[in-house]
């Protein structure tokens, strides 16, 4: 299993998915991206193995000039599609209706009482255009924590000064996918989008970007808590 967060300071539960390997091989090829990569082993039971944690800068022997950002960060004012907004951050929305609790006093979430989606979108508000065709590089940008919603802080070890954050973090529960479209189109008038793709770092002929995130999470309890979601575009410097 690889997986990937932009901060050099993550940790694994920080991480966004990059691949995951089958078999004995002991080579991946992965995407050059600044931040640090966390390779963990995993069995055929599912039992997770040690974390290596791989820090890389991003530089390259060719130099790269900025073309352009997308950036959906803090307001996240674009489409959303079981996802919501709120304090800078981004996350699943919640299951179920708050008028529809039987009892206020069981509760482990307010915000979320019956727990958050398995699955929501995001669609960023903008597009990124060039008045040419060009060929870019193009990086997704995630920051990722995950929120265990059912944390009580009575049943915690260890006093408050030793908890690394008053909100509960979880192991590797939730996801942060970047997906892109692209055109060679003037992107204000009437293009023609090439399908959605998954984005990590890759380079593209376009004209016109858009973005999306897919949000993820394998539990009702555990919310991603998305603080940075950008798309980063370059082209070789001259």
């Amino acid at each position: 299993m690889i997986r990937h967060a932009a901060s050099a300071g993550a940790a694994w539960s920080n991480t966004v998915s990059l691949d995951e390997v089958q078999g004995n091989t002991t080579i991946a090829v992965v995407p050059l991206m600044p931040g640090v990569y966390f390779v963990r082993p995993i069995d055929a039971s599912g039992q997770l193995g040690p974390v290596t944690a791989l820090f890389s800068d991003g530089a390259t022997a060719v130099g790269f000039a900025d073309a352009g950002l997308l950036q959906a960060d803090d307001e996240f004012s674009g489409a959303h599609d079981g996802t919501v907004a709120a304090d800078g951050i981004l996350t699943l929305a919640d299951v179920g209706i708050f008028d529809d609790v039987p009892n206020t006093d069981a509760l482990t979430s307010w915000d979320y009482p019956y727990g958050v989606s398995a699955r929501g979108v995001y669609t960023f508000a903008t597009t990124l255009a060039w008045a040419t065709p060009r060929l870019v590089r193009l990086r997704s940008v995630i920051e990722l924590a995950p929120l265990v919603l059912n944390d009580d802080w009575d049943q915690r070890a260890g006093t408050v000064d030793s908890w690394l954050s008053w909100d509960a973090m979880a192991d590797v529960e939730c996801d942060v996918e970047m997906q892109v479209r692209i055109t060679t189109d003037d992107p204000s008038g009437s293009p023609v989008w090439s399908p959605w793709s998954r984005l990590d770092a890759g380079e593209y002929r376009a004209r016109g970007v858009q973005a999306r995130a897919i949000l993820t999470s394998r539990s009702p309890d555990v919310a991603p808590i998305v603080s940075r979601l950008r798309v980063k575009a370059e082209q070789v410097a001259a």
